[in-house]
């Protein structure tokens, strides 16, 4: 992508987080992010720079317990109980780098902080029912960012607005 001038501009895409999961991308947490994939389909997700943002709405308490377990869930409380972005809904908090991309396994649960499950199906809107797959987006260089609002998340990957560029800056030091 260039701007008006022909300058190459590093493309970010943006990938959304409920609350506290994105907290956790954040170092010292490290967290692997997993998704769903359809069987048959094409991983959506591409290498490259992202930006984190926490959802307008956190995770609700019933799907925070059945996605973790009482142990995982006891685990994050215990280290995100003196984390600043943990409050903070509908914010851009970190950019980093996806590197890799792999089936979730049992080993990774920990990593996750969520339960391994494999395999899920749902039907579409014709109600033909399709497999979809567990995976893990492995991803490196983790930075915080000064938080700012964030208001052009959408499910899914989106690309960062030209506008929202300039509003990126990375901290030093840690904040949490």
């Amino acid at each position: 992508m260039t701007d008006l001038f022909g300058n190459n501009i590093e493309i970010i895409r943006t990938l959304g987080f409920y609350q506290p999961f994105c907290s956790l991308m954040l170092p010292p947490y490290d967290k692997v992010e997993t998704r769903w994939v359809r069987v048959g389909r094409k991983v959506p997700f591409v290498m490259g720079k992202y930006l984190f943002y926490s959802t307008k709405k956190p995770c609700g308490t019933e799907d925070f317990y059945n996605w973790c377990g009482n142990e995982l869930v006891n685990l994050i409380n215990t280290l995100l109980s003196n984390e600043d972005t943990v409050k903070l809904d509908g914010y851009a908090i970190a950019i980093a780098q996806l590197r890799k991309i792999d089936l979730m396994t049992k080993n990774d649960e920990k990593r996750c902080f969520v339960e391994c499950v494999g395999s899920w199906y749902r039907k579409d809107k014709n109600g033909t029912e399709h497999e979809y797959k567990q995976v893990c987006l492995f991803f490196e260089d983790v930075q915080r960012i000064e938080p700012f609002e964030f208001n052009f998340g959408k499910q899914g990957i989106g690309h960062l607005p030209l506008s929202e560029y300039e509003k990126i800056k990375i901290l030093n030091h840690e904040m949490h």
